[in-house]
């Protein structure tokens, strides 16, 4: 996850910290504007295909997964404000409501959304930021919602978040890597979980539309064993805009 390092970088307060990875990460007006997103990606080593879409509504924002497995077999699980289930194609939905109140402080378009959105965030020190075979110089800033903490690694050099993790013994470390600008904002295009030296998974990011109109029927909660989502709805979703 990280190891102290002696370099200490003084003059460097969290809100600097914070304000340069903004900055880099498009700004923090663009972060805050930012209405929907919609990324098409692959997870391995399953390969499966794996689709979030994301959009604000009322203020809170709203999310729903789709994992399509090689098979053709798909899943997914939806959180629209007020409900929170999981769904297999073909199956009932299976509700998980009790964790909706927990579930929607922690939705997200992007990481700048969700820090922009914290309690508190708290500089801790620098750290040599660990996963896997990579080891980066960051900024160990710990961030607090809903009582809970998370730690951010940012880099010391080009103010990038490198990757995030609970912290806590045995937790997996997400790690960062391949941002590209999309429509002025950077974004990393993939995602490696590791848990100690071992990689548990990797999301490999295809494609990802900024504020695209989503329809509000992505959100509905399923009546009965129905069809995850309808096939041209999500044909519609993933293409890109003339």
């Amino acid at each position: 996850m990280g190891q102290p390092n002696n370099q200490i970088l003084f003059g460097d307060s969290t809100k600097e910290i914070l304000d340069n990875y903004l900055r880099v990460a498009g700004g923090a007006e663009k972060w805050k504007a930012l209405q929907s997103v919609i990324i098409s990606m692959t997870q391995y080593p399953k390969e499966e295909n794996v689709i979030k879409i994301a959009s604000v509504h009322g203020g809170q924002i709203y999310d729903r997964w789709i994992s399509i497995l090689k098979s053709g077999d798909s899943s997914s699980t939806c959180f629209n404000g007020s409900n929170y289930w999981r769904q297999v194609e073909g199956g009932a939905p299976e509700s998980f409501d009790f964790y909706t109140p927990v579930y929607a402080k922690y939705a997200r378009l992007g990481e700048p959304s969700f820090l922009l959105r914290a309690d508190s965030i708290r500089f801790t020190g620098t750290f040599d930021f660990l996963a896997g075979d990579k080891k980066t110089l960051c900024y160990k800033i710990a961030v607090y919602v809903d009582g809970n903490r998370h730690y951010h690694f940012i880099n010391t050099t080009s103010y990038l978040l490198e990757g995030y993790t609970r912290g806590d013994p045995g937790d997996p470390v997400t790690s960062l890597n391949d941002y590209r600008e999309i429509s002025g904002l950077s974004v990393p295009f993939e995602e490696v979980i590791y848990r100690g030296m071992n990689m548990e998974s990797k999301f490999v990011k295809n494609l990802i539309y900024f504020n695209k109109i989503i329809p509000i029927e992505v959100y509905d909660y399923p009546k009965g064993s129905t069809n995850i989502i309808s096939t041209s709805l999500l044909f519609n979703l993933i293409q890109k805009e003339k």
